[in-house]
């Protein structure tokens, strides 16, 4: 039998509920009750001086717990006295001065430092320092009264330094505590954590953190007789660290099982050490599974390794391990490295992540991700699968980064690999860098503080992108270039033979923007600006044409232009407003001139009577046009928003904010393009509309819309042929022949509704400062159904439309662009895509939950298999039952599972996963 451990538990916490009668105080093992603190025949005694002097002697005398006891007196330091101990009691209160014992009778507090406690029977020695409480027995044999130890433990970090303070509280019968030594002896236990629950029969506190019990019980459910528990003779546990017990067994609805194992190790969400990890127990489409099972090593508050193993019953077998560090402020990472075999192949795979958290002048981050070519998902661990992306790539990403103080320039290093394992082409960047310098103003100075002229303005920035690559084929190949490169029949990768450097390419790219914001009238912007582009690239000596020459060739480039801006508010308020207050229009307009001198004759060559860039496809990449361009852009930003009263809570005791705004409209947006440079059609790309807005329906939900919409200017006028038509796109605005504004070249909307009933509303949790869960815990944590809310509903609605006439292909002879269609379908010409996302969960009773999710696509009127998915939950108090069913597709699918709801458990669960083939009509 595996042994069992559990992670994510503390035997000394805070108790949030104290549980009467069941498994915790009826104890079997008990027979009867008998006070180990006051005869019994004295208890309800009308003297309490005559009960104080029979009880003295055999309360502090019995010889079965002398490793209770301090040193003698003698060997006490003076500095190690009590302090101030605050007590009250409601009965009586003595007090033996020659004895020094404190006695507290009826329902009592006593409180020292850190410490509280409250019981019906106190005394206190102050000769030993030693305290000792238990309940008082009513004529019926029941207990009152018993003790209730509350300690506020001041926690310590990882450095050694004071950290947050816990409150831990402990149900018991009867206690022995030692102020000085920390030592103390109880019966009967009870306590509880977050979602753990303890009770032991006895503990035996050694000192401040260690532990010893008998006859344990451990359970995360917190019914008085609960649904599953943990049960062992003997344990020792080590606080905040781990606990370690002997037999232990399950039990379920308290029938024994023979489910458990010789010995056990529970590890607790303190500090971290090292131990044994529980394998998964599961089935799926490769057969019953002992998943992700081994040992991890805790090696200092700043890395740790986790060693683990996979095996199938198909054959297959996975060795793997998690290397993970952590330095604050300093630098974090994760190392995998795995290896799969099977009966047919054997695949490795290489994952290192590697980030520097210091906000500093240098840092360095790694992104690896190397693998075999048979490398694929063998197993069902949906955690680790590759995606399908990356399956055929292999490669890493090294990058640097320095500011060279007291250089003005900040260095970017990138070295970059990537394999693709389909056709064996290898890139390498080595490197690709940027040096950049910060905005600098070369007209300021310090003598010019108090005075600010219009040339202060000016800044500019300088920045050089240089790259240098290595492949072993000039480009990734296809079937007819592999074709090409063997004369086999059918090649299929790139030749082993060829060098990593068979092919090189580098060059260097300076860029030196240059601008000057000011304001005239103080509510318009204007800026002006220049940009200065050249580029330098090294060619091969076989690099043949008429531009391109082998050696150094020098590519320059520049534009001027400005731009100018402003902002304009609208705003209206009502004067006797009961719920709508004001409304507000906002309007950003912005107009930007850009002109490019024409470079063509320089840099282009014409191929079949039209210009092409001769130095196409060169890295780093320079824009550079056939002509000359002059081109203004145009963008008109829209908001509408209204001010309405906010509802006051009365409970809130704080004034906040009366009043809340909502968007009418989020977006109202046009932008176009108009180039004065060219000879007809100066619209260019069209016009963009884009429309949003949201509405808040209540407190239930919202109402999304957005619009995105190109629209072509001009006008198209048909000419019908043999069984077809052309059209032909004329140089005429479309509103100006009733046309509005235009044909729509391309659109898509949106429409989303997301609806959901919330019983009760919860308060908002603080932000956590810092997360050390794993990232199973965080899996575990969001996979949590919520069972509190009634139903909740989400629509979304995608409509993608592409006219025939999108793309465009330029006519050589008139400058004119054309389209044909067929005459009897035009809608075979358009491209337009529509689909509908659903999804909705509903709790039918009060512990069932069912959700379905899917998507229906109107152009192939079908469902999306991928998208479709029924689930079915059910609430099982302390555990939680989910069934997944994929029904659509050439094979369902449905994975089960069945597991404790607390994240401390999270190993005790039953999964199983599997795909089945359908039924077809075998006639």
């Amino acid at each position: 039998m595996v042994t069992f451990i559990i992670s994510g538990s503390s035997i000394v916490s805070k108790a949030t509920k104290y549980l009467h009668g069941g498994l915790y105080f009826s104890s079997p093992y008990n027979n009867g009750y008998s006070s180990w603190m006051i005869p019994d025949n004295l208890f309800y005694k009308n003297n309490p001086y005559t009960i104080y002097k029979k009880w003295n002697n055999q309360l502090f005398l019995d010889k079965s717990y002398p490793w209770l006891f301090m040193p003698p007196r003698a060997h006490i330091a003076k500095d190690k006295s009590l302090g101030i101990v605050h007590y009250q009691a409601e009965d009586s209160i003595v007090f033996d001065a020659n004895k020094r014992i404190l006695s507290l009778l009826g329902p009592s507090t006593l409180t020292y430092d850190r410490m509280k406690l409250k019981a019906n029977l106190i005394a206190l020695h102050l000769h030993s320092n030693t305290i000792y409480a238990q309940g008082t027995t009513h004529p019926y044999n029941t207990l009152t009264g018993n003790p209730i130890f509350t300690y506020n433990d001041l926690t310590k970090d990882k450095y050694g330094k004071d950290g947050s303070t816990q409150t831990r509280t402990f149900f018991m019968d009867k206690m022995r505590y030692n102020i000085g030594t920390k030592r103390a002896l109880v019966t009967t236990l009870l306590t509880k954590q977050e979602d753990s629950i303890i009770k032991s029969k006895q503990i035996k506190k050694e000192d401040e953190s260690t532990f010893y019990a008998e006859d344990i019980v451990y359970t995360t459910c917190g019914l008085a007789y609960p649904h599953f528990y943990i049960r062992a003779k003997r344990a020792k546990m080590v606080q905040d660290k781990q606990i370690t017990t002997g037999p232990f067994r399950f039990y379920f609805d308290h029938v024994p099982t023979p489910l458990g194992s010789i010995f056990g190790t529970l590890f607790l969400e303190g500090k971290r050490t090292h131990g044994i990890i529980p394998p998964e127990i599961g089935e799926g489409d490769k057969g019953f599974y002992l998943r992700n099972g081994g040992y991890y090593i805790n090696f200092n508050d700043y890395a740790d390794i986790s060693l683990l193993g996979s095996i199938y019953s198909s054959g297959i077998l996975e060795l793997k391990n998690t290397l993970r560090y952590k330095k604050r402020y300093l630098c974090s990472g994760d190392l995998d490295y795995a290896i799969n075999t099977t009966e047919e192949y054997k695949v490795w795979s290489l994952k290192w992540e590697h980030k520097t958290l210091i906000r500093g002048p240098r840092s360095l981050n790694t992104n690896v991700h190397l693998h075999n070519k048979d490398s694929k998902t063998v197993v069902d661990d949906e955690d680790k699968k590759i995606p399908k992306k990356m399956e055929n790539e292999s490669g890493f990403i090294l990058s640097y980064r320095d500011r060279l103080v007291g250089f003005p320039y900040a260095l970017t290093l990138q070295v970059k690999y990537k394999n693709d394992l389909r056709y064996n082409f290898k890139h390498w960047t080595l490197p690709e860098g940027s040096l950049s310098t910060d905005t600098w103003y070369p007209f300021r100075t310090d003598h010019a503080k108090s005075t600010n002229y219009w040339f202060h303005n000016i800044q500019l920035k300088h920045n050089i992108n240089f790259e240098t690559h290595f492949q072993n084929a000039e480009q990734l190949p296809t079937e007819s270039i592999l074709s090409s490169w063997s004369s086999r029949a059918s090649a299929h990768s790139v030749p082993v033979t060829w060098p990593w450097n068979h092919y090189v390419e580098n060059g260097i790219k300076h860029t030196i923007p240059v601008t000057m914001p000011c304001k005239v009238f103080d509510f318009i912007n204007i800026e002006p600006h220049f940009t200065y582009n050249e580029v330098w690239y090294w060619l091969n000596k076989d690099t043949k044409g008429p531009i391109q020459v082998p050696g150094f060739n020098r590519i320059y480039t520049c534009d001027f232009g400005a731009e100018i801006g402003t902002t304009l508010y609208y705003t209206h308020y009502f004067e006797s407003a009961t719920w709508m207050q004001g409304f507000r229009i906002k309007i950003e307009p912005s107009v930007d001139f850009t002109y490019t001198p024409d470079f063509s004759e320089k840099y282009c060559q014409v191929v079949e009577n039209k210009k092409e860039y001769a130095f196409k496809g060169l890295r780093p990449y320079i824009s550079l046009p056939n002509r000359t361009t002059s081109i203004l852009k145009f963008k008109l930003h829209n908001t509408v928003e209204l001010k309405v009263k906010k509802e006051i809570n009365p409970e809130e005791k704080q004034k906040k904010q009366t009043s809340r705004k909502i968007y009418l409209l989020k977006n109202l947006d046009f932008k176009t393009k108009y180039d004065f440079a060219e000879k007809e059609f100066h619209l260019i790309d069209g016009m963009d509309v884009h429309l949003a807005s949201e509405i808040q329906v209540g407190k239930i939900g919202k109402i999304g819309f957005d619009l995105t919409t190109n629209f072509d200017p001009y006008q198209f006028i048909q000419s019908s042929e043999i069984n077809q038509t052309r059209e032909k796109r004329i140089n005429q605005f479309a509103w100006n022949h009733g046309q509005y504004l235009g044909k729509v070249q391309a659109a898509k909307c949106k429409v989303n509704i997301d609806f959901a009933h919330h019983s009760s509303e919860g308060k908002k949790k603080p932000k956590e400062l810092l997360n050390d869960r794993d990232q199973s815990t965080d899996k575990l944590a969001r996979r949590k159904i919520d069972f509190e809310s009634p139903w909740n509903f989400g629509w979304e609605f995608n409509w993608i439309y592409q006219s025939p006439w999108y793309k465009y292909k330029k006519d050589k002879s008139n400058k004119t662009y054309q389209t044909l269609y067929s005459n009897q379908d035009d809608k075979k010409n358009t491209n337009t895509e529509k689909y509908v996302t659903f999804n909705g969960s509903i709790t039918l009773v009060k512990k069932w939950k069912v959700t379905l999710s899917t998507t229906y696509n109107f152009t192939k009127s079908k469902l999306d298999p991928s998208a479709t998915e029924i689930s079915i939950q059910r609430d099982l108090h302390c555990w939680q039952l989910s069934y997944k069913w994929h029904p659509l597709g050439e094979s369902g699918k449905y994975d089960f599972s069945l597991g404790v709801k607390a994240n401390v458990l999270k190993a005790l669960k039953l999964p199983r996963k599997r795909t089945y083939n359908k039924v077809t009509d075998l006639g």
